[in-house]
């Protein structure tokens, strides 16, 4: 089985090999940076490139993110206040709530998991809990329906 080419080595009508189908270049990456390929199972190279396409992109934001200069503070704190200000249906009471943030933006700070890093990572409250289980519960109850129709027509 071929490492990189998708369907495979194929051989012309002059007895030339060539790679057919789509290149993995990830899995040319993978082995030009030292893993050694030709020994794994096709599934473990598989879940390699997958691995590869899933963590990059991470992998360059992280990188970008730490090597380019971050916004003014002025302006972080006005948008992270407006974040972490929770949204009520009155108009009247919506405003009057942002205002009371975006004049002392680190009065939500105590929401915060990390108060003294970078991370904007808020507790949750039961709100936020009801609504994980509400959306979760809704997803299995769309693929409970999808096995159900599946089944019936199986």
């Amino acid at each position: 089985r071929s490492l990189f080419w998708a369907k495979g080595i194929q051989v012309d009508e002059e007895g030339r090999s060539y790679g057919s189908g789509l290149f993995s270049t990830e899995l040319w990456i993978l082995d030009k940076v030292g893993f050694d390929l030709e020994n794994n199972p096709y599934a473990l190279n598989e879940t390699l490139r997958i691995l590869f396409r899933t963590l990059l992109p991470f992998v360059i934001f992280i990188a970008v993110a730490l090597l380019t200069r971050p916004d003014p503070e002025p302006v972080l704190n006005r948008f992270y206040a407006k974040m972490r200000t929770r949204v009520i249906p009155d108009p009247v009471r919506d405003r009057e709530e942002l205002d009371k943030s975006l004049a002392d933006p680190h009065r939500l700070d105590h929401l915060l998991v990390f108060p003294n890093s970078s991370f904007e990572i808020y507790r949750w409250n039961k709100e936020d809990w009801v609504g994980f289980v509400l959306s979760v519960m809704g997803v299995g109850v769309v693929l409970l329906v999808i096995w159900g129709l599946i089944s019936v027509g199986g």
